[in-house]
């Protein structure tokens, strides 16, 4: 009868301690459930934000695409302008310089036959005898003077020529720089223009990152909460006092059971079992405790340390980036300073030039005047 009443109280008291652990093990899973589905939804926020980082990422390098085709094609048609504008500049040269050839050939023959003139009225005078008539004379003074007035109004002919042919040429240099300051002031806005589109690029990708940066310490910081309550001395604590307060409440139990049911020497064996019970499940319970934290512990440990290394991986990645793009655009802009500056050097070369032959033809066309007077 003893042995039969000890072996119910057993099962009761192991009955009570199970269903006690039982459901502390159910609320436990129930709030690491809860916790789980809220750091998957972190995650997935984080794969979201990860996702629209690529894309805004996608585009910025496809407007720095099209950017460079655009700076590309823009150079292959300022190199044709510019090659196209060295032809006509040395078709122009070459003109000029035929024109020098005629203008030249032209004082030659003026000087010849003012010559061949001379020597025939040499001749003309000691092949005559005695003083010439004043008819012959005078026809002969006539003559030169029609000449002289004939060549004089050649070259005042070929002097206003080479005049408006130089204000034409000076014209054309005007409007060609005037034209080649327009197309650089427009390059200039159009530089501005794709740096602006590039800095909103840019602006795009930095609060994406920031985004997808807070999320991810949203997801630290909830781990973090979580490894502050799932503690292992807070779990075990806390054990200890269910477990207590459970198997002092069974005691009272049947305390009251035993006082009116069974004598003194009972109610000790039974209390001494029931000890014996709560000291065996106790050690267990916490040994199970210990290994469910420190499997938890190092899941999330794990995850902390891949999260940093992808957070790491992206900061180093948008960086790079921004560097790269940052220094060609950079150069993209010295390029066209040093392209903008040639063109401006040679069209001053070529002013300068003009200015020269100017002044060269406006000289040999006095020097042949003050020669003919």
């Amino acid at each position: 009868m003893h042995n039969q009443h000890t072996q119910i109280l057993k099962h009761k008291l192991e009955e009570a301690v199970m269903s006690s652990r039982g459901r502390k093990l159910v609320a436990l899973v129930l709030t690491w459930l809860k916790k789980a589905q809220r750091m998957r939804e972190l995650q997935q926020q984080a794969a979201i934000a990860w996702k629209e980082l690529k894309r805004s990422d996608q585009k910025v390098q496809l407007t720095l695409e099209t950017e460079r085709q655009r700076l590309l094609q823009q150079s292959q048609e300022q190199w044709q302008q510019e090659e196209e504008w060295h032809k006509a500049r040395l078709s122009r040269k070459q003109r000029v310089r035929q024109r020098d050839r005629q203008a030249t050939y032209t004082i030659r023959q003026g000087s010849r036959w003012k010559a061949q003139l001379e020597d025939r009225d040499n001749q003309r005078q000691e092949k005559l005898e005695g003083v010439p008539s004043e008819t012959e004379t005078k026809h002969g003074t006539q003559y030169q003077v029609q000449r002289l007035q004939e060549h004089e109004r050649k070259m005042r002919d070929l002097r206003e020529r080479n005049s408006l042919q130089l204000q034409e040429r000076l014209k054309q240099a005007c409007l060609k720089k005037h034209v080649h300051t327009t197309e650089g002031q427009k390059k200039i806005q159009e530089t501005n223009l794709s740096s602006l589109v590039n800095y909103q690029a840019r602006k795009v990708l930095m609060d994406c990152q920031a985004k997808a940066e807070e999320l991810l310490r949203k997801l630290s910081l909830e781990q973090s909460s979580q490894w502050s309550q799932d503690s292992p001395q807070g779990l075990i604590k806390e054990h200890h006092r269910e477990l207590k307060e459970k198997v002092k409440e069974e005691e009272q139990c049947q305390q009251v059971k035993w006082c009116a049911e069974e004598p003194e020497e009972q109610r000790k064996e039974h209390k001494r079992l029931s000890m014996e019970l709560a000291d065996q499940k106790i050690p267990q319970t916490r040994s199970n405790v210990h290994k469910n934290i420190g499997d938890k512990a190092q899941h999330i440990r794990e995850l902390n340390i891949l999260r940093e290394k992808n957070h790491h991986i992206l900061k180093l990645k948008a960086e790079k980036e921004e560097k790269c793009h940052i220094e060609g655009i950079k150069e993209a802009i010295r390029k066209k300073e040093q392209k903008m500056e040639q063109i401006l050097r040679e069209k001053d070369a070529t002013f300068r030039e003009f200015q020269k032959i100017s002044r060269a033809a406006r000289k040999r066309c006095g020097n042949v005047i003050h020669f003919i007077i």
